[in-house]
């Protein structure tokens, strides 16, 4: 029997932050419980359903959902009830991160289950070589956050961070030259140099650069200058 850690989820103030337990026990739990739930009434259908549809979870839940008894397993003799099914699905998604994770609950982190995926293509998808191309960060956020991260559940890795703001940016209409902006991986498209993946620690802290306009300026923070000549 796995055992929860007393009161951790009660006391949590839902944040989804990315260096804490809290969000990954709680996505793992309402992960197993959607499955627990719909997965016997949508038969084959269930894989293409499988995420975490949050507002219809909660009408289940709170027993405003009255077209079937969705928790009740047809499967079994027994009839479960949708309590039944939570508490079921919290030591099935304890068991499952610890395979994943392993037992040292302190190296568990949010973060590290939820690292934004920045997939190359083709050469991500390689094997040996993938991990050159592709660019991978913790990152904070869910499918429900303003800083939304979304996930897909029957997907391997499950709490992998696919769909994000890639690029952000902050306008300033009075004054261009002080917007603000960031994306996911990198300024430069050469696995192979620095700037491939400078900006994705930024992007994953919410972090912005600034861009000038102005060419003193460039020329005065500039790391070298490119000059082409005809022939």
């Amino acid at each position: 029997m796995i055992e929860l850690e007393p009161d951790r989820l009660e006391a949590w103030d839902t944040t989804m932050r990315a260096e804490a337990v809290e969000p990954l026990i709680f996505t793992a739990w309402v992960r197993e419980t959607v499955k627990g739930i719909w997965s016997d009434d949508l038969g084959p259908a269930f894989d293409r359903y499988f995420g975490e549809h949050a507002m219809a979870l909660i009408r289940v839940l709170q027993g405003r959902a009255h077209a079937r008894d969705w928790c009740d397993n047809r499967a079994t003799p027994v009839r479960e009830s949708c309590a039944m099914i939570v508490a079921n699905a919290l030591t099935t998604a304890l068991a499952d991160l610890e395979r994943r994770y392993g037992r040292d609950r302190t190296q568990w982190t949010w973060g590290r289950a939820h690292f934004a995926y920045g997939e190359h293509r083709p050469f991500g998808l390689l094997p040996l070589i993938g991990s050159y191309f592709n660019v991978t960060i913790p990152s904070p956020g869910g499918d429900d956050t303003l800083n939304r991260g979304k996930m897909e559940f029957g997907e391997e890795p499950p709490f992998a961070n696919r769909y994000a703001s890639s690029y952000r940016a902050i306008y300033d209409f009075a004054d261009l030259d002080r917007s603000l902006y960031i994306q996911s991986t990198g300024q430069s498209g050469n696995p192979f140099s620095p700037f491939y993946r400078s900006f994705a620690e930024r992007w994953s802290k919410g972090e912005y650069i600034r861009i000038s306009t102005s060419r003193d300026e460039i020329a005065a923070t500039a790391s070298g200058t490119w000059r082409l000549e005809p022939n």
